[in-house]
């Protein structure tokens, strides 16, 4: 019934007004010392909180990569007197959703729960990050899969782009570690060594974010019996600096078959430089909009050279890049870089039109807050905010800030950062007219 009820649920929050909107974000930290952001939403009996510990796969030595990944997900797979089957069990039969994964600069972990289930829900995750169980034949049968997803990803396109963008970009920073590590390093993984990652987890490098069915004085109770059995200081190092490497290099990886992909990369920006507000103008007209971007109608509508091209920013604690990405035909790749690179200077060179930078505009003013549309989602939401150090009125913030972009702050932002040539080129196939500058058999 529990299952059932959760469905209905879920499904009627499309119904709702957003929760973002609806109600003030409170800011608190509890006795503990955690650190929390509560939206309270009671119109339905759900309460999910989205957690992060600062420090993610990075950390992971060289020869036990895809350690994190490999730990975080075994704190679902029993804990305390609860064995793997009984753990999911209790889980399915109280409609509880509860699971972690480790990224980069990050361990995130998910929870969502009936209010009436909450004790139960709380008691689970309670043990699941104070006493997993990391038993055996667990852990051994996720290595297996782990290894089995490696050998797959090793014909994936997508994935040796970028495995290899970071291993080149980023090499001899921690950032060119292996978020699933490889098939030696995996098997390499024992119980000792999750163990030893747990200790990790702590209090003093946890945020917290709230929505649903509780009040502040219920939601500093469930935080802190949750989460205050856990150390207070934990024993990751941040990472420093990355200085992006690879520079005007073009990267091939040999892969047959009829098409190559291709990604194209420049030094970004960071979440808190003065011209963010005018880089997210820019990649939307540039590649980031979709069909009403400069790329898709050059590249695609015009000429019918591929499905689908498009630009973005990637963004770490210490680095950030600016992305083009697209797939084409082999001999398509010598006449899509070109228009690329044309479209580049363009972007450089000559103002946006004042009708460009009004749509981007309105659709990026438009657009916030429109996946907002579940307690999770809100919860997922206002974590990112937390742990890139935004304001709780970042949607009133960002609208000013985009409102006041100028034809002159995008072409200053594209003269900063786009280049002719790429800083690296990264492409997987066999692409037609590309010179490498290193050529490679595969990925692994």
């Amino acid at each position: 019934m529990k299952r059932f009820m959760l469905a209905v649920v879920l499904v009627t929050m499309a119904a709702l007004p957003n929760v973002a909107d609806a109600n003030e974000v409170q800011t608190f930290t509890t006795d503990k010392g955690i650190h929390v952001w509560l939206i309270e939403e009671h119109h339905l009996p759900i309460v999910s909180m989205s957690f992060a510990w600062h420090g993610g796969v990075e950390g992971d030595d060289d020869a036990k990569q895809g350690l994190s990944h490999l730990a975080a997900d075994m704190l679902t797979k029993g804990a305390g007197s609860n064995d793997e089957n009984t753990f999911q069990q209790k889980m399915q039969e109280n409609a509880i959703s509860l699971g972690f994964e480790a990224q980069r600069d990050t361990v995130y972990g998910q929870f969502r729960s009936l209010k009436d289930a909450l004790p139960i829900a709380k008691e689970m995750l309670h043990a699941s990050i104070t006493s997993p169980r990391f038993d055996e034949d667990s852990l051994n049968r996720l290595k297996a899969e782990t290894i089995s997803g490696l050998k797959r990803y090793q014909s994936d396109p997508d994935w040796m782009l970028s495995r290899l963008m970071m291993s080149e970009v980023f090499a001899g920073h921690p950032y060119s570690k292996r978020t699933l590590g490889s098939q030696t390093t995996v098997n390499s993984i024992t119980r000792d060594d999750l163990k030893n990652w747990h200790k990790h987890l702590n209090r003093e490098q946890l945020i917290v974010s709230i929505t649903g069915d509780v009040t502040k004085a219920e939601a500093s109770t469930l935080v802190d019996e949750t989460f205050g059995d856990l150390p207070e200081r934990g024993e990751q190092a941040a990472a420093p600096d990355a200085d992006l490497k690879g520079k005007k290099q073009v990267f091939v990886v040999n892969y047959s078959g009829p098409q190559s992909s291709m990604l194209l990369l420049w030094p970004g920006i960071n979440r808190h430089d003065k011209d963010w507000y005018a880089a997210q103008v820019m990649n939307y007209i540039l590649g980031g909009g979709s069909f009403s971007s400069r790329l898709m109608s050059e590249v695609r509508e015009k000429r019918g050279l591929t499905y689908g091209i498009s630009s973005g920013m990637s963004l770490f604690d210490h680095a950030a890049t600016y992305n083009i990405e697209a797939s084409f035909k082999n001999e398509n790749a010598g006449e899509v870089v070109a228009l690329v690179k044309k479209e580049i200077a363009r972007m450089r060179d000559t103002k946006v039109s004042a009708d460009e930078l009004k749509a981007a505009k309105d659709y990026l003013i438009g657009s916030y807050g429109l996946n907002l549309t579940s307690t999770s989602q809100v919860a997922g939401h206002y974590l990112e905010l937390q742990r890139q150090k935004l304001g709780v009125n970042n949607q009133h913030d960002s609208e000013i800030g985009l409102r006041a972009v100028t034809v002159d702050d995008v072409q200053r932002l594209a003269k900063r950062i786009l280049q002719d040539d790429a800083q690296a080129s990264f492409f997987v196939g066999q692409p037609k007219g590309i010179v490498p500058t290193k050529a490679l058999p595969g990925v692994e």
